[in-house]
């Protein structure tokens, strides 16, 4: 998927975002209007892969 204008302005934030959530079990994502994940962020990376496995890999719909 090509990143949006909106992810591309918006990934610095979520480089910050990740630094204060480091070591924990935390993510932080960014979702278009239709509730579709564009961008995420992790505390751990092991947490990454159990995300995507539970369909919270960009692309996914919230709604």
């Amino acid at each position: 998927m090509r990143p949006s204008w909106a992810a591309r302005a918006a990934g610095p934030t979520l480089d910050w975002l990740r630094s204060r959530i480091t070591g924990t079990r935390a993510r932080v994502s960014l979702a278009d209007s239709r509730g579709r994940k564009l961008l995420g962020r992790v505390g751990e990376a092991s947490l990454a892969g159990r995300l995507d496995a539970v369909s919270d890999a960009p692309g996914f719909c919230f709604a």
